[in-house]
C-alpha cells in the first residue's frame, strides 16, 4: 500500500492565517510566510493548500515583494475565496 503522508497540522489553523491575511486587507500570503508562521514544512503547508484549492475554497495571486537586491517581483501568494 502507498498511502500518502498527511500533513501533522490542521486545515483550521490554515484556514485561521488566510482568514487573518484577508482581514488585514492583505495581497494574500506566500508558501514562505505560511511556513514560517505555522512553523511547517514547505511540502505540509502545500498539501494543505493543494486541499482547499481542489475544495473550490482558495484563490491563487500573486504578491509582490522586495528581493535583497531591491528588486521588485511577483511571487505566487494565496488568499481565501469570498463566501457568495
Amino acid at each position: 500500500m502507498n498511502e500518502k503522508p498527511k500533513p501533522d497540522f490542521s486545515m483550521d489553523a490554515l484556514v485561521r492565517e488566510l482568514q487573518k491575511e484577508a482581514s488585514a486587507g492583505g495581497e494574500g500570503i506566500t508558501t514562505t510566510e505560511l511556513c514560517e508562521t505555522l512553523g511547517k514544512t514547505r511540502g505540509a503547508v502545500l498539501k494543505r493548500l493543494q486541499e482547499l484549492k481542489k475544495a473550490g475554497h482558495l484563490v491563487p495571486v500573486g504578491k509582490q515583494i522586495e528581493t535583497l537586491d531591491g528588486r521588485i517581483i511577483t511571487v505566487p501568494a494565496y488568499k481565501l475565496k469570498p463566501s457568495e
